[in-house]
């Protein structure tokens, strides 16, 4: 019997091109994975990169998605309750951009309609416990997955809320080996040599929640194995934290918010597409990926 691979997609917000950058590399080798695990922007990733059977157009269909809403506002749509409620509202940004990204872009709306297999990581919001969505509808397990309060509001599914798969304690390289994958390429793009904090509240919370994640993320270290090639890149902030040190408050604020939704998200968006493909095409040069 042939040997599975799997890809294993982990979050990082914005930095998710850098898998969709890297899968575009390994596609135009030819290298196709016969499942893909994911969580928050891995599992928006994977469903992508899961659509049809070729996964060069899968992974050059995920590569338009992140330049189209670069310019469009990608990630952050200010939740209006927040600020008609003084704060009394569930999130600081609304979800329902993914829902019309997703909708819009997403060829597929139920997991039976990909045709390389998906499984999503997310979050029981009451209990905490892990939640792996691999049948049913698409949709709302995705935004689910990648909703971390208070960011972003957890997600009414049959009855249940739930919330950012990241945060719990399953390992996703465990999945991708009990679904009997051989071969896997896991992509955890949370790490960097150097976090980029500004003084208010949102990079407050990103840098909270990434600190938690990457502690967590320690979880799938027991796993890997030489079935295993983790890809771990370092992206490194140093220069853009020397420019905002030398920023006023109200600089920062804006900086950030032109990062996240405007010129600076389009810039940062091609940088990590690029990288992506040069990290897959050094290790392929070194002989790490194998076909």
């Amino acid at each position: 019997m042939k040997s599975k691979k799997a890809l294993v997609l982990s979050g990082g917000g914005v930095k998710g091109a850098f898998q969709a950058g890297f899968c575009n590399y390994l596609a135009q080798i030819g290298w196709k994975p016969d499942l893909i695990v994911g969580t928050s922007v891995g599992a928006l990733n994977g469903a992508f990169l899961c659509q049809t059977d070729d996964f060069l157009e899968n992974s050059e269909s995920a590569i338009k998605v992140w330049r189209h809403y670069s310019h469009n506002h990608f990630f952050y749509e200010l939740n209006k309750k927040f600020i008609f409620k003084l704060g009394w509202s569930e999130s600081l940004f609304s979800n329902k951009h993914f829902y019309k990204i997703l909708h819009t872009r997403l060829k597929s709306k139920d997991f039976a309609d990909l045709k390389i297999p998906l499984h999503v990581n997310t979050t029981e919001y009451e209990s905490g416990d892990a939640v792996m969505f691999s049948k049913g509808p698409l949709i709302a397990p995705l935004v689910a997955s990648y909703s971390t309060p208070p960011l972003f509001p957890p997600v009414h599914i049959g009855g249940n809320k739930y919330i950012e798969g990241t945060i719990n304690d399953k390992s996703m390289i465990n999945v991708a080996k009990s679904l009997r994958a051989k071969k896997i390429i896991y992509l955890d793009i949370l790490n960097n040599k150097s976090t980029l904090r500004n003084s208010n509240i949102v990079s407050e919370i990103c840098y909270l929640a990434n600190l938690v994640s990457r502690e967590i993320n320690k979880k799938e270290s027991q796993f890997m194995d030489d079935t295993v090639l983790a890809v771990i890149p370092d992206f490194d902030c140093s220069h853009e934290i020397k420019c905002q040190r030398e920023m006023s408050f109200i600089m920062k604020v804006i900086g950030q918010y032109r990062k996240m939704t405007g010129e600076d998200s389009v810039r940062l968006i091609e940088k990590y597409l690029e990288e992506g493909r040069s990290h897959a095409e050094l290790l392929h040069k070194k002989g790490k990926i194998k076909l």
